[in-house]
């Protein structure tokens, strides 16, 4: 497997009139720190106007493409590119927002942009909804069987992780638990129509164990429950081998009965 590179990134918001108080997904701004002043940094905007229309009817969006090609030029300054940085969870003015700094590790810091861009910025065609439809089924039997085992009630649900990583991070965990020695997650994965979130999940998690180890001196586990039946593809098998080789246990929803079953015997719970 390639070398891994630190990537860094944060969310650009539009708020149209800031006097509600909401606002969309405008861009997304990715550097890779460690490339040096010479390395990978650039900017994504959505492309999909007729959301930021609907969302409000008076948008700029010649403003907008200006926009994003200013910050692209900055970014290939490294002294302007040092105060976007700075200036992320601030403003850029009344109508557009700079999300919280978040980081991941990727193999390309380029194709990992396109991935983030996807996911952050642009309307779920049929097939995600199909992939969203997918990890629902997958989320309801892991409940399903850890509510056979007993152990639901003794277990956290949708745990935020942005205590350990920073203020704003939109990832959250689906089940967990105190364990002796220290924390064990469970994460529905639906790869039936895209392996993008179990990518990111693979990329991100050494990141988010380093934290709890330092901030809780604890270790992490993690479980990623995947669907039954998966095809021999590609982009799957690539996947699920990065999960591995990041730490993660991976166990097909068919599994689950056995996994709620060493959770019962962590906690102690009664069958």
């Amino acid at each position: 497997m390639a070398a891994l590179h630190q990537l860094e990134f944060f969310l650009l918001r539009y708020a149209g009139d800031a006097t509600k108080g909401e606002s969309i997904n405008l861009g997304l701004v990715a550097i890779a720190p460690e490339d040096g002043s010479a390395g990978f940094a650039d900017v994504r905007f959505t492309r999909n106007l007729r959301r930021l229309h609907c969302f409000d009817p008076l948008v700029d969006t010649d403003e907008l493409e200006a926009l994003e090609r200013e910050i692209r030029r900055d970014l290939q300054d490294p002294q302007k590119r040092s105060e976007l940085i700075r200036r992320a969870g601030d403003a850029w003015s009344n109508i557009i927002q700079f999300d919280q700094l978040q980081g991941c590790l990727t193999e390309s810091p380029a194709k990992e942009l396109e991935e983030l861009s996807s996911l952050y910025l642009e309307t779920p065609t049929p097939a995600d909804k199909r992939e969203i439809s997918g990890r629902m089924r997958i989320l309801s039997y892991m409940k399903d069987e850890l509510e056979k085992a007993g152990v639901l009630p003794f277990m956290s649900r949708d745990v935020s992780v942005a205590e350990f990583t920073a203020p704003g991070d939109p990832l959250k965990i689906d089940f967990g638990y105190s364990a002796p020695g220290g924390f064990k997650f469970l994460q529905a994965v639906s790869l039936s129509q895209r392996s993008e979130a179990a990518m990111i999940l693979a990329a991100r998690f050494p990141t988010i164990a380093a934290s709890m180890q330092e901030k809780k001196g604890a270790k992490t586990w993690l479980t990623a429950v995947i669907d039954d039946g998966l095809p021999r593809r590609d982009h799957v098998d690539f996947a699920l081998e990065m999960m591995r080789e990041n730490g993660i246990v991976v166990a097909r929803a068919a599994e689950m009965p056995r996994v709620a079953e060493a959770i019962r015997i962590d906690l102690g719970a009664q069958p």
